[in-house]
């Protein structure tokens, strides 16, 4: 594993943000950049969840060309 230079930004949203009472399905989106806002590509993101489960099933994702990643 190779630790980034610089600082990095980490933000992290559902989408949608509220799910019916009676439940459903959301995408956690995780962007990762660079302090000034340049994209960072190839960072690893792990996404956990205290209720429901992941597609990713706790897998390592890694971020895309535009700093991003799903699950």
């Amino acid at each position: 594993m190779k630790k980034a230079e610089g600082e990095l930004v980490v933000a992290a949203w559902p989408e949608p943000s509220r799910l019916p009472a009676g439940g459903g399905q959301a995408q956690i989106l995780v962007r990762v950049h660079k302090r000034g806002g340049t994209p960072y590509p190839g960072v690893e993101v792990r996404v956990e969840s205290s209720e429901g489960t992941l597609y990713s099933k706790g897998r390592v994702l890694t971020t895309d060309a535009s700093g991003m990643t799903r699950d």
